[in-house]
């Protein structure tokens, strides 16, 4: 695990909604971490993703926030670093927000982002 001052954080909120997404599937957070990751797209420039995931390869970057491993993978680190991930949601309606230094803009909906240099991975 990597322990690094711009580290990626969980809310509490985050990680009790990324523990009942685990646990939805059969596993427990010993098994699965999440995969945060970016890609080209939207209308600002870059999406952001999440995945469950057993393993991380052997080039990725692995934090620990709220007792869960955060995986990222080496394009996406720059552009993720530092950054909060909450959740906020009700019985009807949720979503992950995330809370990232290193965007200078974002699209209405809040879904895409873009950041000072404007690369694409």
């Amino acid at each position: 695990m990597t322990d690094d001052l711009e580290a990626i954080t969980l809310t509490e909120s985050a990680a009790d909604r990324i523990r009942s997404l685990i646990g939805g599937q059969g596993f427990t957070p010993e098994e699965y971490g999440v995969r945060l990751f970016v890609q080209a797209g939207g209308c600002s420039g870059f999406l952001y993703g999440m995945a469950l995931e057993s393993a991380a390869h052997e080039s990725d970057t692995v934090y620990e926030s709220q007792g869960l491993r955060v995986i990222l993978d080496e394009a996406s680190l720059p552009y993720l670093r530092g950054t909060t991930v909450a959740y906020d949601g009700d019985l009807l309606s949720g979503g992950f927000r995330f809370e990232n230094p290193n965007s200078i803009g974002s699209c209405g909906c809040g879904n895409s982002f873009r950041t000072e240099d404007g690369g694409c991975h």
